[in-house]
């Protein structure tokens, strides 16, 4: 195969890929969908690739890792293991959960699950997310 075919090949497969959320294709090169620079000259400095990169953090009951995605419509992070946001509770904020202990919580201690989470729609959703397994 020659140099032209693999890299059509190439360029097939990163228009595949989730780069191709991140640059589009103009012409012959592709370029950042946010700050227009080329993918060859793209650097850190752009603010699309700040908030695209997972955030890595701390569940506060176990300790294990929890990997919050960035949701693009929403234009944040995931708050569905953020325990401030299901509590309300200023005490609870910078405080990670992940959905392990957050199933445990609420199959095995419902108790403790209701005194914490006491917004009626914070429930509400909570089951849906577990139902629909985004908590999972």
């Amino acid at each position: 195969m020659n140099n032209l075919g693999m890299e059509q090949d190439h360029d097939q497969e990163l228009a595949k890929s989730s780069e191709s959320q991140k640059f589009e294709r103009v012409g012959e090169i592709f370029k950042c969908r946010e700050c227009k620079e080329e993918k060859s000259k793209h650097t850190l400095a752009c603010p699309r690739t700040e908030w695209e990169s997972p955030k890595k953090k701390q569940c506060f009951k176990c300790q294990g890792i929890i990997i919050r995605k960035y949701i693009l419509s929403k234009k944040s992070y995931s708050l569905k293991n953020n325990w401030d946001y299901w509590t309300d509770r200023v005490e609870n904020e910078n405080k990670y959960i992940c959905n392990s202990c957050l199933l445990n919580l609420y199959y095995n201690d419902k108790g403790e699950y209701l005194k914490q989470v006491q917004s009626e729609k914070k429930r509400r959703i909570f089951t849906a997310y577990v139902y629909s397994k985004t908590i999972a």
